[in-house]
């Protein structure tokens, strides 16, 4: 079988750097995301940085020069190759789909060296699986984070839209500073959802991420209560999301992802809150976070880290009160979760 290139656009990493040379003004439009390792001949990633560090006054006689002070010259081909490359395009109107398909030819690449870095990591078997899962999803991943975002504009304009946006907010104080999400006291704590912003929903055990056959799901169409079981069997569910306005609305479930069938046990605790978990669903205890199949360990792991308060430091009269009343509360109930399956 005959060896089979990387993927590669020759021909458009010619235009792109034909067309900068043409016209150097338009090196902004692709200074956002192009970048000198994105192009698969070598010497046109040279030529890539002597124009952008020739700047404005980027043409034929400068680049030349700046590849020279490199002793690069001869080895992209002396000035008649820079010439070649800026007669092969007519005008720098198109610089920019020039761009992306060099950057999607060097995007294709290195996901080809991030599959080849994967199935390295596959093949150890020195290692656990979760560590591989999780090497593997950081290889792809990097992939793309290494894709350039953002726009160039005029330093006049980001300030004129800066100041545009402050005396919008100082007219409308009463309102979110960001995208309203629909509820109004996530919106008095966040301000409204803001560019820029990494929003991670998350939740302690028991609040509903997870839920059982036999859970009450509310159907906002009907107002009726429907056993999560019964929706899964009928693959069909309504169910409250937010919409391209970040309004709450009712929407059909697009999915149904079933867990399998697993041992359930009824949690109570000393307080009487009752929860339904799994064996492997986590509780916070003074030691940390601990799965119920560990709850055997529990009492004597809070006994120790309890007692350890008085024997490794010096305390004081609040925080001995707290946990001598801690303790004796504990002891009273003789542990504080009684587990039912």
């Amino acid at each position: 079988m005959a060896d089979v290139l990387p993927p590669n656009n020759i021909e458009a990493e010619e235009a792109v750097l034909g067309s900068l040379m043409i016209d150097p003004s338009a090196a902004p439009r692709v200074a956002t995301f192009l970048r000198a390792a994105d192009f698969y001949v070598v010497k046109h990633g040279w030529i890539y940085t002597a124009i952008q560090t020739c700047g404005p006054e980027a043409d034929l006689l400068t680049v030349a020069a700046n590849l020279a002070s490199q002793n690069l010259l001869e080895e992209v081909g002396g000035e008649s190759y820079l010439t070649q490359i800026m007669a092969s395009v007519p005008t720098a109107l198109n610089v920019e789909a020039y761009g992306h398909l060099v950057e999607d030819m060097a995007l294709r690449r290195r996901m080809l060296n991030a599959a080849g870095d994967v199935a390295k990591i596959a093949y150890d078997t020195t290692k656990a699986i979760q560590q591989v899962i999780e090497q593997s999803e950081a290889t792809i991943f990097g992939v793309s984070e290494q894709r350039m975002a953002g726009q160039m504009v005029p330093m006049k304009k980001a300030v004129d839209d800066f100041f545009t946006r402050i005396e919008y907010l100082h007219e409308h104080k009463d309102e979110p500073l960001g995208i309203p999400t629909g509820f109004n006291e996530l919106d008095r704590m966040l301000g409204g959802l803001q560019r820029g912003d990494l929003l991670i929903v998350a939740a302690r055990p028991g609040v509903g991420k997870c839920v059982a056959a036999d859970t009450q799901l509310f159907d906002p169409t009907t107002g009726k209560l429907v056993r999560a079981e019964d929706a899964v069997r009928a693959r069909k569910a309504n169910v409250l999301t937010l919409d391209a306005n970040y309004k709450l609305t009712a929407t059909e479930a697009s999915d149904f992802i079933d867990d399998g069938v697993k041992p359930l046990y009824r949690v109570q605790t000393a307080l009487g809150r009752e929860i339904k978990v799994t064996a492997s669903h986590p509780f916070f205890n003074l030691v940390g976070l601990a799965s119920l199949d560990g709850a055997q360990s529990w009492r004597s792991n809070r006994c120790a880290a309890l007692f350890a308060i008085f024997w490794q430091r010096q305390c004081t009269r609040t925080s001995g009160k707290s946990a001598g009343l801690f303790i004796g509360r504990w002891l009273c109930d003789e542990g504080d979760a009684t587990i039912y399956q």
